[in-house]
């Protein structure tokens, strides 16, 4: 009668939205400093498996992602290669799909659209993908790889859902994403410029030998 009962529950209320507050700034500099480290990776590393290997397990380890997938694709969306992290055996009937060229509605979605694919629970949204009933409570937040009109591939994490749809979360994510597309586009490039750079000695050494069975 008093009011002392609302004034208790306003109490409770500003706890739990504290804690929500805390809890959502640990998980956001846990992927701040993985999106930092994944930066440093892209210094040093020059070979694309490594790299989207590296990439997927430093986004794990850190914890600020719970397991991390990235699939590379060619211009037909043929499968390349994949790297995964927090998965393990789980990832293998998946791997499985990619390989025969199928992929699942969050995939195919984020190759159609340039933003963030967000499914707050892949277990409905995906039941095509042998990874849905896998998240417990973590969501899904899933990108494409593109420079330049060009896709490379999609990059998968699962999240807790509770932070799946937070735009903070989505902006870093697609930090990483960029940076990433950007790392593998530079090595692309320099692969293209050492087979050409083989080619032409090659030419050269046969011009070489022509020349020298001549005189």
């Amino acid at each position: 009668q008093d009011g002392s009962v609302d004034k208790v529950a306003e109490v409770v209320i500003d706890i739990t939205e504290s804690k929500r507050a805390e809890n959502r700034a640990k998980h956001l500099n846990l992927v701040l400093h993985a999106v930092h480290n994944v930066n440093q990776l892209i210094t040093r590393e020059k070979d694309i498996n490594k790299l989207v290997k590296g990439a997927c397990d430093i986004l794990v380890k850190n914890r600020g992602y719970h397991e991390a997938w990235i699939a590379l694709l060619d211009e037909s969306d043929k499968l390349i290669t994949t790297a995964e992290s927090g998965w393990g055996k789980k990832f293998i009937p998946f791997l499985k799909q990619l390989k025969k060229g199928r992929l699942h509605t969050c995939g195919m979605k984020a190759l159609k659209q340039p933003d963030v694919v967000v499914t707050m629970d892949p277990s409905s949204a995906c039941p095509d993908c042998p990874l849905s009933g896998m998240y417990g409570g973590w969501g899904a937040v899933t990108a494409r790889l593109e420079y330049k009109d060009k896709i490379y591939g999609i990059v998968s994490v699962s999240v807790p859902a509770k932070f799946a749809a937070d735009k903070e979360e989505h902006a870093l994510f697609k930090e990483v994403v960029s940076d990433l597309t950007f790392a593998i586009h530079d090595i692309e490039l320099e692969q293209i410029h050492r087979r050409d750079v083989e080619k032409i000695k090659a030419s050269l050494k046969e011009k070489e030998v022509m020349l020298q069975e001549i005189h």
